[in-house]
């Protein structure tokens, strides 16, 4: 018997948790988990709650399975292994470096919020108030405004309902640690790491005598997977999808499809753009008429990027530019400490670059060697960048613009209308990345007002997921040639419901030998009977 039970990405994107319990006929019961991802939906009571709801005992938990390194699905690794999980974590090796950067990202914010990062997904900045020392009357007015905002998310996240009413720990939480909220320390993150086990793409393991694991490339980041799990005795398969990637990506190379599984039983299939075609422009041809238009005007291009990934992509782009002489030989600079260790641990796995990018490391140009890129890791040396009077390209986190060094830049440079603001990539309600993009004239940034005189656009074409037509493909290359009873079941999951209920309704009419399941936070489903 296999069962699951799902513990976040159900009618939601992030927060991805799928507990599964295995009990053969013959042998050892084990449980499982395939990823541990964070929830990144309210704010920080809300935020906590959520991410603290556990619908299983740690404890019990034999191991977990990865697969990739964003914050959205590797983000409660260390809470789990806080709360006495002591078991094996799989994944592959580049996943195991880029989740332990994200990892120790994810401690530091919730110790100071002024210099977070970034995540792929945030509904509201998911270490905006964590870490803040505030007296008892302010957290008691914090616990309130926190339980009335909690019947909001309610009306548009079902599952909130089903958080205990715990508010009464929480405050003595709030009081005891002088307003600040923990899920793990730094102690619980270096523990995580010591717990990976790591396997390349296509090499099989067993994670119990009957169980059979393989990973595959998934082309959405560095490293990332989805998973094959396979019962040895019967065939019987189940896909995990993680996140899968879009086509044509710099760098890394396109999502993988494989051959059909006779013995497929389940697919747990990501829906983040289940409701759309990507458009089909060249990020390129964009980001050399914005540089152009800076250029022309002696200003500076800024441009919000997420670490993971989206940031070395960014440069990738420019240096080509530079070097096809599409561009004039300005200086790049790379001011954010994750992106440089992502970055790092991108140049140590040269085997996972496509074509193009194998092309040019051989050729002697290495997009991130370039001598154009300036990667700032100090403190010291981003203030530093703020007296350059040249043009130049800033690209700094977070994506989102609520929180990281880019805040910094934009105080010195949102009010000179030669300068460019660009953005990378999805702004979330709330954030101030919104508010530049539905053309506000003036924002608040780190507790004053600036009038937005630069110019700002969206950079389009830089998605790493894959829209519908790709989610399609790639189930479609998975299933069986011959129809099977009862018809393999996909759980469409990682999706917000409009995105999730347009691919189900195409997968409906389009694809007759599967059956569609939207299934919801805390729904168990035996998988396997007997």
């Amino acid at each position: 018997m296999l069962k699951v039970t799902f513990c976040g990405a159900a009618r939601t994107v992030t927060g991805s948790l799928y507990y599964l319990e295995y009990q053969p006929k013959d042998g050892k019961n084990v449980q499982f988990c395939v990823d541990a991802g964070m929830f990144q939906i309210g704010r920080k009571i809300n935020l906590y709650r959520i991410n603290a709801f556990l619908l299983f005992d740690p404890k019990k938990v034999d191991f977990v399975l990865l697969t990739h390194g964003h914050l959205d699905h590797c983000g409660r690794l260390p809470y789990l292994v806080r709360m006495g999980f002591g078991g094996k974590i799989y994944t592959t090796p580049a996943s195991k470096e880029i989740a332990a950067v994200v990892m120790h990202d994810a401690y530091k914010h919730q110790e100071s919020p002024e210099f977070s990062e970034d995540s792929e997904w945030f509904e509201e900045d998911f270490l905006d108030g964590l870490g803040v020392g505030q007296k008892y009357a302010d957290i008691l007015e914090e616990v309130v405004k926190a339980q009335e905002s909690a019947q909001a998310l309610a009306q548009k996240y079902d599952f909130f309902k089903k958080l205990p009413d715990n508010y009464a720990k929480i405050l003595n939480l709030l009081e005891k640690n002088e307003g600040k909220l923990f899920l793990y320390e730094k102690k619980d993150v270096d523990q995580t790491i010591t717990r990976f086990k790591t396997y390349d793409y296509h090499q099989p393991f067993l994670v119990h005598p009957n169980l059979e694991v393989t990973f595959i490339n998934s082309g959405h980041i560095f490293g990332s997977s989805y998973i094959l799990l396979r019962e040895k005795s019967t065939g019987r398969t189940v896909v995990f999808s993680g996140d899968v990637g879009n086509f044509h990506k710099p760098i890394i190379q396109d999502p993988e499809f494989i051959e059909p599984q006779p013995g497929l039983t389940h697919v747990f299939l990501e829906s983040t753009y289940g409701d759309r075609l990507h458009p089909k422009t060249k990020p390129e041809l964009q980001l050399r008429k914005i540089v152009h238009q800076a250029l022309i005007r002696g200003g500076k291009v800024l441009i919000p990027a997420f670490s993971v990934e989206r940031s070395q992509e960014i440069v990738y782009l420019l240096v080509e530019l530079i070097r096809r002489n599409q561009l004039p030989p300005i200086p790049i600079y790379l001011d954010s400490p994750m992106a440089a260790a992502v970055t790092r641990t991108i140049l140590k796995y040269p085997h996972l670059y496509d074509e193009e990018m194998l092309r040019l490391v051989h050729s002697g140009n290495h997009p991130l060697k370039s001598k154009y890129l300036h990667i700032l890791e100090t403190p010291e040396e981003s203030k530093l960048l703020n007296n350059h009077t040249k043009p130049a390209v800033i690209i700094a986190g977070s994506g989102m613009l609520n929180g990281g060094r880019i805040l910094k830049h934009l105080r010195f440079h949102i009010e000179n209308p030669r300068n460019l603001i660009a953005l990378s990539g999805f702004q979330a309600p709330g954030t101030l990345g919104r508010e530049l993009l539905e053309g506000s004239k003036e924002v608040e940034i780190e507790g004053r007002l600036y009038q937005v005189k630069a110019e700002v656009v969206m950079l389009e074409g830089l998605s790493g997921h894959g829209d519908q037509q790709i989610l399609k493909k790639w189930l479609f290359h998975l299933l069986p040639k011959t129809s099977t009873k009862p018809k393999p079941k996909v759980f469409l999951v990682h999706g917000e419901p409009k995105a999730a209920s347009v691919l189900l309704q195409e997968l409906q009419k389009s694809i007759q030998q599967i059956e569609v399941v939207w299934p919801e936070f805390g729904e168990q489903v035996v998988l396997w009977p007997d």
